[in-house]
């Protein structure tokens, strides 16, 4: 059995490489609800299903630390300029 003060180092370790992912997943998941409400449509449908994907894939270890995060926000810049290039 672990120490107690090794447990906690891990789960600060641990936490303090997660923190900026969960950060964005959480801005983006809001971004999408807004995008919902205000217009559902075929896009917002597209990014639900582009970030439900990602979220699965982060929690079952599929997609890894730096290279789930470039990943994402580079999927992030296609959607965003997708959405702006149908609007004007």
């Amino acid at each position: 059995m672990l120490p107690a003060e090794e447990w906690w180092g891990i789960l600060e370790a641990s936490g303090v490489r997660v923190w900026p992912a969960q950060t964005v997943y959480f801005c983006g998941g809001a971004l999408i609800v807004l995008m919902i409400f205000a217009r559902s449509g075929r896009v917002a449908n597209a990014l639900v299903r582009v970030y439900v994907a990602l979220s699965l894939g982060w929690i079952g270890g599929v997609l890894k630390g730096a290279v789930s995060f470039a990943l994402f926000l580079s999927l992030w810049r296609f959607c965003f300029w997708w959405i702006c290039s149908e609007r004007g």
